[in-house]
């Protein structure tokens, strides 16, 4: 809507608010305009008897809070925004509240509530998501990654697409070694995913040019047995490292790779992949060749 006519929307939305006094999608256009224009005192008369009316609309819940905000009335645009949590099917609002109150510069508030949400176990992979990246706007590195962290423990398969959120929330992160530790915590005996971690460990270090650790877990004395998903992982992000970093000693690890892959697993559909690296290197026959 064209902001320098919202005097002419807010105009025919109340000739229409009064012919149709059921239509709450009119009144929340017309307390939308009302806020836009600048207005907030009228919204939020209008908004205060309609949610009276219908507490079920969550769209007057979520722009009374806003022209509350607008008059300075912070507490109570909080009060409202956290309401929408409190009634049926509230769990569904936490992302949703946590980016009204994140947008109002209720920062603090805004991770609070995502962290209740994450507490939810159907909201725990939705808000620990929008948790982490509510964390990294605000720059604490080191409270994003906890909780990347956490989201690989819980997951049934951590090889996916979460672990690139990892390296690089590590790679942008000071105080590394504290990161590191929290990885290498979760890297011993029966913890959940404790292989993943291990490697995560490895490739992080890897990344700085230590490479020791990756060799032990491929070939020395803390060898691992690694899953054909595993050595992909393993293998992908090392490519992507080589990439970012042009760090020397991924093509000798990456080949030791790639032989253990074969004596192990030469029958399994799932191939390390090998863009990037020299010639010797990508003449590696598939399985079944």
């Amino acid at each position: 809507m064209n902001e320098r006519r919202f005097d002419e929307a807010i105009e025919a939305l109340e000739a229409l608010c009064d012919s149709f006094p059921d239509a709450h999608d009119l009144a929340e256009m017309l307390s939308t305009c009302y806020i836009r224009e600048g207005r907030p005192g009228e919204a939020a008369a209008l908004l205060e008897k309609r949610l009276a009316a219908e507490p079920r609309w969550t769209g007057f819940a979520a722009n009374l809070g806003q022209a509350y905000l607008n008059l300075g009335r912070r507490e109570e645009a909080l009060r409202v925004w956290r309401s929408l949590l409190s009634g049926e099917g509230g769990a569904q609002y936490y992302g949703p509240v946590a980016d009204l109150l994140w947008n109002a510069g209720m920062y603090e508030e805004a991770v609070e509530t995502l962290r209740e949400g994450a507490r939810l176990e159907e909201y725990f992979i939705p808000c620990t998501t929008e948790l982490i990246r509510l964390q990294r706007l605000r720059g604490d590195d080191e409270a994003a990654f906890a909780d990347a962290l956490r989201l690989a423990a819980r997951e049934r398969n951590p090889y996916g697409g979460r672990t690139k959120l990892i390296r690089d929330i590590y790679l942008e992160a000071d105080g590394k070694e504290r990161l590191l530790a929290m990885v290498d915590s979760l890297s011993i005996g029966a913890e959940a995913n404790s292989t993943f971690f291990a490697l995560t460990s490895a490739l992080l270090r890897a990344g700085t040019g230590d490479f020791a650790p990756a060799r032990e877990l491929v070939a020395g004395e803390r060898k691992l047995d690694l899953a054909p998903e595993a050595i992909h992982y393993f293998a992908s992000a090392m490519l992507e490292m080589k990439d970012r970093r042009k760090a020397k000693g991924y093509d000798d690890l990456f080949l030791e790779l790639i032989d253990l892959f074969m004596k192990k697993h030469s029958r399994s559909p799932m191939v390390p992949p090998r863009r990037g690296l020299p010639v010797s290197c990508r003449q590696v026959p598939r399985p079944f060749q």
